[in-house]
């Protein structure tokens, strides 16, 4: 009897768990569909969840998803309206735009009506233009909100955009007067050329803007500023950071060796930026000299971008100046 009792045990102890994973292999896991649960949670009661739902949206890039985002635009939540104003730019959604320059004209949150600015530099639709510098000259406005107009404006770069900026570049506030002329930098044209130009002299106390015009006016391949640059670069009250940007315009349009020394000294730079300047400048305006200073820079050089850059401007220089080869001496006569 104990021997059947046994063996009936050691039995169920190998069908009974074979039993068990066969009902776990049959058994089906229903995936749930990112875009349908998004549409679900879009309609919760819970503001946090719509806002997710909002977000969701933009992350999964489905056309699908617009008409949500528009009904979410109305929402009673200012966090949820936000996050659908930014999903309808990150679907580039050119249907929606009158919709979202009707946030940016009504919508009573300054954060609301920042990112519908936002959204309209990703959607890049140039028709948007003239509503983006009426509220830009508006007195009402938030500068936060003004501040992304003239990113918005730099992304959409059209000229209709000039008039007002230029209007604008001797804004009583500094960052604003910052971001109008970065905008103009990214503007081709003779008139913010001729803006960037005069905007140097009225910023002479603020290294960040005038370095930045400088930047921009090379960029343009504005020879005419290169006396104003060679003035810069030779005034002893000139702030440093600007008079270096000088000696990079100077190099730049003109291949002016006489700046090398500044140019090397900037090789050391703690900032990345500059260093990669200092190199682009080197490899137009370099020495010998320069070339033993840029392979011992690069052996230490913690950007990788910079020491791409240093890898050309070696290049460019052993083909300036070649190794020559001494032939060899003849002995023994």
């Amino acid at each position: 009897m104990i021997k059947k009792f046994f063996i009936i045990t050691l039995v169920c102890c190998f069908v009974v768990p074979s039993l068990f994973a066969q009902d776990v292999g049959t058994s089906v896991v229903e995936e749930v569909d990112p875009f349908e649960q998004a549409v679900e949670n879009s309609k919760s009661a819970d503001p946090y969840t719509r806002r997710i739902a909002a977000e969701q949206f933009g992350r999964l890039q489905d056309p699908r998803a617009v008409e949500h985002l528009k009904r979410l635009l109305k929402d009673e939540n200012s966090f949820v309206r936000q996050e659908a104003v930014l999903s309808l730019g990150l679907l580039r959604t050119q249907e929606a735009v009158n919709e979202i320059i009707d946030v940016l004209e009504k919508d009573k949150d300054a954060q609301v009506r920042q990112s519908a600015v936002v959204a309209l530099g990703y959607i890049g639709d140039k028709k948007v233009v003239p509503v983006l510098t009426k509220i830009l000259k508006s007195e009402e406005e938030s500068l936060a909100v003004k501040y992304s107009i003239c990113n918005t404006l730099s992304i959409l770069r059209s000229t209709e955009a000039i008039p007002v900026l230029v209007e604008l570049k001797n804004s009583d506030d500094k960052n604003l007067r910052r971001s109008v002329i970065f905008a103009l930098g990214k503007i081709p044209h003779s008139d913010s050329i001729k803006a960037l130009r005069e905007a140097i002299d009225q910023n002479l106390d603020d290294e960040v803007i005038v370095s930045d015009i400088i930047r921009n006016l090379v960029d343009m391949d504005d020879e005419e500023s290169i006396e104003k640059f060679k003035i810069l670069y030779s005034s002893p009250v000139t702030l440093p950071k600007i008079k270096f940007y000088s000696a990079y315009a100077l190099a730049k349009l003109k291949n002016d060796k006489s700046v090398l020394p500044t140019i090397k000294k900037e090789l050391a730079s703690k900032d990345d930026v500059i260093r990669q300047l200092a190199v682009d400048a080197i490899r137009f305006i370099g020495d010998i000299e320069s070339l033993s200073i840029l392979k011992k820079m690069k052996e230490t050089e913690p950007s990788v971008a910079i020491k791409q850059l240093i890898d050309i401007a070696i290049r460019q220089l052993e083909a300036k100046y070649p190794k020559i080869e001494q032939k060899p001496t003849k002995t023994g006569k």
